[in-house]
C-alpha cells in the first residue's frame, strides 16, 4: 500500500533544508491497526534531534492544518480523516495519526489482503502482528530508519504469503464471513430504520396539517 511510503517519504524530506555536513537520522514507528471491515489507524512517531526538530516546529508546530494538507497531497487516493498531532518538546517527539477507509484490500468470501512495499524487510509474525524494518536515504545526507507494525484483527486467522503479478509480497488473511456479514446486516438495518423514522416524521406532519386544511375549507 503506496500510503506508507508516500507519508515516510513526505515526513523524511521535512529536515533537507537543514545543511548537513555528516549523516543525520530520522527514527519513525509506524503503525497500522487495521480494524474487521480493512478500515485502519496510522499512527507516526518521530524521533528527532534538535535541528530537525526546531526545523519541524517553525513549519508546523502551531499550523496542523497547513500539515494535514501537505500530507493529503501525498495520500489523495485515499479516504482519510480524524488527523491530529501530538508533540513532545522536551523528548522531541511528534506523534502524527489518522484514520484510513480502505486500508486493506478486501477480496470476497472473508479474504483480506495487504501488499508490502518492496523497501520493507523482515515480516515476522507474532499473533496477529507483522513486524517489519527498512533504512530510507532522503538525500542532502539524511536516512530515514523505520520500524513498522501491521497490527491485523484479533479475529484474523488463515495467514499466507504469496506473490503478486509485480513480484511484491502479499500477505492474506481471512475472518468468519459471518462476522463481516453481521456488520453489515445491522448497518442495513440502521439505515432502514432511520428511513422509517424519516417517512415517520413526514407522515405525522402531514396528519398535523390536515384539520387545518378541512377547518379553512370549512
Amino acid at each position: 500500500m503506496r500510503f506508507f511510503t508516500a507519508i515516510l517519504l513526505f515526513v523524511a524530506l521535512i529536515p533537507l533544508a537543514l545543511p548537513a555536513p555528516e549523516l543525520q537520522t530520522i527514527n519513525i514507528d509506524q503503525t497500522l491497526t487495521v480494524d474487521a471491515i480493512g478500515d485502519g489507524v496510522q499512527s507516526l512517531k518521530l524521533t528527532l534531534n534538535g535541528a530537525q526538530f526546531e526545523t519541524w516546529q517553525s513549519k508546523y508546530g502551531r499550523n496542523q492544518s497547513l500539515l494535514k494538507r501537505d500530507m493529503n497531497r501525498y495520500v489523495s487516493q485515499y479516504e482519510t480523516s480524524g488527523w491530529d498531532m501530538q508533540v513532545n518538546q522536551m523528548d522531541r517527539i511528534v506523534n502524527i495519526s489518522c484514520k484510513i477507509k480502505g486500508a486493506i484490500l478486501y477480496r470476497g468470501g472473508g479474504i483480506f489482503e495487504f501488499r508490502v512495499p518492496k523497501t520493507w524487510r523482515g515480516g515476522e509474525r507474532h499473533e496477529n502482528t507483522y513486524f517489519f524494518n527498512y533504512v530510507e536515504p532522503a538525500g542532502n545526507g539524511v536516512v530515514s530508519q523505520n520500524n513498522v507494525r501491521l497490527v491485523l484483527p484479533v479475529s484474523a486467522s488463515n495467514f499466507s504469503d504469496d506473490k503478486a503479478e509485480t513480484g511484491d509480497r502479499i500477505i492474506r488473511y481471512r475472518l468468519a464471513v459471518g462476522g463481516i456479514a453481521v456488520w453489515l446486516m445491522w448497518g442495513g438495518i440502521a439505515a432502514v430504520l432511520a428511513g422509517l423514522a424519516i417517512i415517520a416524521y413526514a407522515f405525522l406532519g402531514m396528519r398535523r396539517s390536515a384539520p387545518q386544511a378541512v377547518a379553512a375549507r370549512v
